[in-house]
């Protein structure tokens, strides 16, 4: 005698689907529900500022408007950063962003670096650090900056960048630019540093993220990727805030 086995009906299908559907909508209310909680007593604790305002840059990534390009497609392991010993400077971003930033400088191999807004030098002790590469770097005068290098290979230049104009001899293969933030300044540092990139040269500008305090790197970056230009969000780790973005040139790197 011959059987016929079939499998379960549609409507049996149907039913199990629904309830998967069920089960897995009810877990993540539950989850929501806990963030929130979480959420709720964080802001209404004392002492929380610090770790209230990483979950706040975490949600300015998330709403950036900007793809990610995670940092393992720009440097891999075989070029571990230099870090120093201080992991970081008043000013100078996150320790993710920090790492980034050598990685980055130490993966590519600049002959030339040019940096808008050197700050306390914090960041161009990592871009010296982390390269053999001839650094400008362009900021305001200011008292001190404690972690800049005294070395032939870093040229200090104390000015307003937008009175700033580069020679044509001026060429560089990498630009990070960190200066003012306003839109004005945003874009004239950005249009100059793009002028003076080498093909196949990368741009990097921190504070991407950032839509407050008059702050107008996300807005310009924007732009630039709707004018056709490739800019990405450098993603650093799941658990890390990182509002660098990069934009790489076509072409090939001298």
């Amino acid at each position: 005698m011959e059987i016929e086995l079939s499998g379960p009906s549609a409507a049996a299908r149907s039913s199990a689907d629904s309830s998967t559907r069920m089960v897995l909508l009810a877990r993540a209310f539950r989850e929501r529900g806990h963030l929130a909680l979480g959420m709720a007593r964080l802001l209404f604790s004392r002492g929380s500022w610090p770790t209230a305002h990483v979950c706040e840059l975490l949600a300015y990534v998330r709403f950036s408007g900007l793809p990610a390009l995670a940092l393992t497609e720009v440097a891999d392991d075989r070029h571990g950063p230099i870090l120093h010993p201080a992991l970081i400077g008043p000013g100078s971003g996150s320790i993710a962003e920090v790492v980034a930033l050598s990685a980055i400088a130490a993966a590519l191999k600049p002959k030339s670096i040019l940096e808008f807004g050197t700050h306390d030098g914090f960041s161009a002790w990592h871009l010296w650090a982390n390269s053999q590469a001839q650094i400008l770097t362009i900021d305001l005068p200011r008292p001190a900056r404690p972690f800049l290098p005294q070395d032939p290979r870093i040229r200090l230049l104390e000015a307003d960048s937008r009175e700033w104009e580069p020679l044509p001899s001026d060429q560089f293969d990498l630009c990070f630019i960190d200066a003012g933030h306003d839109y004005e300044c945003v874009r004239n540092d950005s249009e100059k540093a793009l002028g003076c990139l080498r093909p196949g040269g990368t741009a990097l500008w921190h504070d991407a993220v950032w839509p407050r305090d008059g702050f107008a790197v996300n807005r310009y970056l924007r732009e630039l990727r709707s004018s056709g230009h490739d800019v990405r969000l450098l993603r650093a780790g799941f658990y890390d805030y990182c509002g660098l973005a990069i934009l790489r040139l076509e072409g090939k790197a001298r």
